[in-house]
């Protein structure tokens, strides 16, 4: 398959290694791996935009794909594609989508974090300037905001996670 995955089966490996996955920390931790990826290798993680919202960055798309769960533990899900024939396929989250070069990285990410609370790591990207810059913006309601790779490539690249 090769990087960049879609962000549902970065965040469904996630789930499937973090112990509290709930939806505000896979975002977070899909961020902060996403960030170090672009950093390290200058490739991105995964294709979707990333948005500044209130409680710092979310990819809609997982997001929404897991709001129902609110701030409780996600449970491992199913992939869920369309096949060469263009029909819906479910099926169980095999890892092996994901290079073994990512998967380390996503399991060290996972482990740096692994004592910090979910606001903690809120706090951690309020304070980075690329959303502290439009805290106003956004706390007034100002969607879609997106983060652009320039801008997280430069921040992950001075202050490196690993």
């Amino acid at each position: 398959m090769g990087a960049p995955y879609n962000a549902i089966d970065v965040a469904n490996y996630i789930i499937k290694k973090d112990t509290e996955p709930t939806n505000l920390r896979v975002q977070k931790l899909l961020y902060f791996a996403f960030g170090e990826k672009l950093a390290t290798s200058n490739k991105c993680l995964f294709h979707e935009g990333i948005e500044k919202w209130r409680l710092g960055p979310v990819i809609p798309e997982v997001y929404h794909n897991f709001k129902d769960y609110g701030s409780e533990k996600i449970s491992p899900q199913k992939r869920i594609f369309l096949n060469e024939d263009g029909e819906v396929q479910i099926e169980d989250f095999d890892e092996s989508i994901i290079e073994q070069e990512d998967r380390i990285l996503l399991d060290k990410i996972i482990a740096h974090f692994k004592k910090e609370k979910d606001f903690a790591l809120v706090e951690k990207t309020h304070q980075q300037p690329m959303w502290e810059k439009y805290r106003d913006d956004i706390n007034s309601g100002a969607r879609h905001l997106l983060y652009t790779n320039k801008e997280i490539k430069k921040y992950f690249s001075e202050h490196p996670i690993l």
